[in-house]
């Protein structure tokens, strides 16, 4: 079976003579199983099956060049065509995909359509990454980009797909997401921190005790009311961080049936961000293809 190479840029080049394009082999890598037939992948010299990606299509993802460190061959290097080999020479830090026939519907979507939605553009991108100075400044800085992070990573969607629970069973979705960091604003900042124990409690259901999650229904009036909640106790929680004194840091707040330093409840917070951020990429991901920011 002959293939042909099509290489993709990580810069979106398509420029004639650009180091990102590179000629067809003449074989396909990586070849069939010699035991299901289906398509396998080689990444750092180790073979997995891959789902049929449509008729004799496969798909290859190549490392950049110099990240591979040497290491004892094995047996699936000895089995190793020269082609393969050939194909791994030859792509010199891009990824590309070789196919025989046109690939479904569903990869083009994920592997084209999606790429030139990879990333933002510096000019379009909110965060700011200066050099804070002092404490509570580093604290603020970590905690708004978290914050415009997980608002980016919604960004586009419609109610359906932020409802949508991407990797079931699980109740995770990114509408649940804004809901769940709602409750954590309001619970650390205005119960915690400020000791308004009498505030109400966000998002919660005396049959659920995960109605944060739970409640996410994918319904537009749910999603209005969970983004403008989120916004209210973001602006209540950084009039408060405003009027905080660096020497306050230390000031110790009873919280879970002992004390912690504000420092510390701070730096929960920012780790209650950074964890969903994570969760947030893998929702966006199975939603549309989107990855990175």
């Amino acid at each position: 079976m002959r293939c042909r190479a099509v290489p993709w840029c990580p810069r979106g080049c398509s420029t004639p003579g650009c180091g990102c394009v590179r000629t067809a082999t003449g074989g396909c890598w990586p070849p069939p199983s010699p035991r299901s037939g289906e398509p396998v992948r080689r990444v750092l010299g180790v073979a997995t099956a891959l789902p049929s990606l449509g008729s004799e299509s496969c798909f290859a993802v190549f490392p950049p060049e110099g990240s591979i460190k040497l290491r004892r061959r094995t047996r699936h290097d000895e089995a190793a065509s020269s082609d393969e080999r050939a194909a791994i020479g030859s792509f010199n830090g891009c990824r590309g995909w070789c196919t025989a026939t046109r690939l479904t519907g569903a990869v083009r979507s994920r592997w084209g359509g999606a790429v030139s939605k990879l990333w933002t553009a510096p000019g379009d991108d909110p965060r700011t990454f200066g050099e804070p100075v002092g404490e509570k400044a580093t604290y603020r800085e970590y905690l708004g980009n978290y914050r415009l992070t997980i608002e980016m990573k919604c960004d586009g969607l419609d109610a359906e797909q932020l409802g949508r629970r991407s990797v079931p069973p699980s109740t995770l979705s990114l509408l649940g997401l804004v809901r769940h960091l709602a409750q954590m604003e309001n619970h650390w900042f205005q119960r915690v921190l400020q000791g308004r124990t009498d505030a109400p409690c966000l998002y919660q259901h005396e049959d659920d005790p995960d109605w944060d999650f739970g409640g996410a229904d994918p319904d537009p009036a749910v999603v209005k009311d969970a983004f403008a909640t989120w916004k209210a106790e973001i602006a209540k929680a950084d009039e408060w961080l405003d009027a905080l004194e660096e020497a306050d840091l230390g000031r110790e707040v009873p919280a879970d049936g002992g004390s912690h330093a504000t420092r510390d409840v701070l730096l929960h917070v920012i780790e209650e961000y950074a964890r969903h951020a994570g969760h947030a990429d893998l929702l966006r991901e199975c939603i549309d293809g989107r990855t990175g920011l």
